[in-house]
């Protein structure tokens, strides 16, 4: 297969490199659809399904191609290159790049990753996203809210989370009070929450207990009654918790 003299999107002119103009739009695409969270093998399906051509007579677009366009700087206008991208757009690319490979060696089997209850901003009620990040040192994870109008961003270790839910969840095993369920319910509670809820509460009569199997315990059960719970509001001590979550 022949190789490219310049890079795609670009062509020698007279001698001069100036822009392909059939070119240049499939390069915008792809800049664009990458900034808008589209992944490596999703871009190169579009276009291999599309038949896009990458040389004449050649498609082959795959994940390793598309992030060479992406990190390649030239686009930016240097090294005499016309620009097609600016360097902010592409700086943020490469963050977003850098940000996506931090999450290759996060260990799915985690704790944190058996909440099936959304995570609620405390200031606009909204649901909250997980970050990971390893190239910070004194905390990796931190808790983004979804609204675009909030965006608070709460930096907690997934530890002191659990911990957290921890001493919640045995709160109100203590204190059942707290927790007020409107007087007609839509429905009573499942057989597997009320034999979940049975084995935690044998476990607790038991002198000497593994905490981190109660925990596991205890937000297995919480999953399983917020799968069940609809809409109406909760109330929970003193303040109400409208809709469903864990603030």
């Amino acid at each position: 297969m022949k190789k490219r003299n310049v890079p795609f999107g670009y062509q020698y002119q007279k001698g001069v490199i100036v822009i392909h103009p059939q070119e240049i739009a499939i390069i915008k695409r792809i800049f664009s659809e990458y900034h808008n969270g589209m992944s490596l093998l999703e871009i190169a399906s579009h276009l291999n399904d599309e038949n896009i051509e990458y040389q004449p007579g050649v498609t082959g677009w795959n994940k390793s191609r598309i992030m060479r366009l992406i990190e390649d700087e030239r686009y930016t206008g240097k090294d005499g290159f016309p620009a097609i991208i600016d360097e902010k757009t592409h700086q943020a690319m490469i963050e977003m790049k850098a940000q996506k490979n931090t999450q290759h060696g996060t260990d799915r089997s985690h704790e944190i990753f058996h909440i099936d209850v959304p995570i609620i901003c405390p200031a606009c009620g909204s649901e909250m996203n997980r970050r990971y990040d390893s190239r910070f040192k004194k905390c990796q994870q931190r808790w983004i809210c979804s609204n675009t109008d909030c965006r608070t961003v709460i930096h907690k270790a997934d530890s002191d989370l659990l911990d957290d839910i921890t001493v919640l969840l045995n709160r109100l095993v203590v204190n059942p009070e707290l927790v007020q369920i409107p007087a007609e319910p839509a429905h009573g509670s499942s057989v597997q929450v009320r034999k979940m809820e049975n084995e935690i509460a044998r476990t607790l009569d038991t002198l000497d207990y593994d905490k981190n199997t109660l925990r596991k315990k205890m937000l297995e059960c919480v999953s399983m009654k917020y799968a069940d719970i609809d809409s109406a509001p909760y109330v929970t001590g003193h303040s109400y918790r409208y809709g469903r979550g864990i603030r």
